[in-house]
């Protein structure tokens, strides 16, 4: 395959994660311009509070069922989902 080719490829796929990824936070509830505050009552303030907090529920506590505050056009807004893995 040409380089501009395989070049195309991966333009494309990473469109189509990019896609899926926006569809992903949208079937959870979050709309564009949503500002995260709180994961299961854990600060996000920065990247660093976001990893730590999927980590320490996800990972640390096996945690699949979440509670997420955003801040909404000015008003906080509660979304409540689950997340698990399927075999």
């Amino acid at each position: 395959m040409p380089f501009a080719g395989l070049w195309a490829a991966r333009a494309g796929t990473t469109r189509n994660l990019a896609r899926a990824s926006r569809e992903f936070f949208y079937e959870l509830g979050l709309r564009d311009g949503d500002i995260p505050q709180y994961l299961n009552g854990l600060s996000l303030i920065d990247t660093y509070d976001v990893l730590n907090a999927i980590g320490e529920l996800w990972y640390a506590e096996g945690e699949t069922e979440y509670e997420l505050l955003v801040l909404r056009s000015g008003v906080l807004t509660l979304l409540e989902f689950s997340v698990g893995l399927t075999q």
